[in-house]
This record gives structure tokens, sequence and C-alpha cells, in this order.
């Protein structure tokens, strides 16, 4: 029995696509994330406030 071994021209599977892109992106989206939620605080204490002095 005689075998070869073929070299088969293979895809890559991984992702190489300009990382620092997706790490600025992720900073982005979790300080925009930060702010929502941040204001969200604010309005609720000034309504809190508001319902309270009445």
């Amino acid at each position: 029995m005689e075998m070869h071994n073929e070299l088969r021209d293979t895809p890559k599977t991984g992702d190489d696509s300009n990382p620092a892109l997706w790490k600025w992106l992720t900073a982005i989206g979790v300080l925009g994330f930060a702010a929502c939620g941040g204001g969200y605080i604010a309005y609720a204490m000034k309504k809190r406030r508001k319902d309270g002095a009445e």
C-alpha cells in the first residue's frame, strides 16, 4: 500500500480584521450604556425629590 499526503489550501478560520476598531466600538458602547444609566439615575432622583416636596 502506498500513501501520499496532499497539502490542501484551507481557509483561515480566525478573524484578524482590525482589532483596534472592535476595542473602540466596545468602549463607545460601554460609555454610552453608562451615560444612559447615569441619566436615568439623575431623572429618578429629581423625580423623587419633586414627589417628596409636595
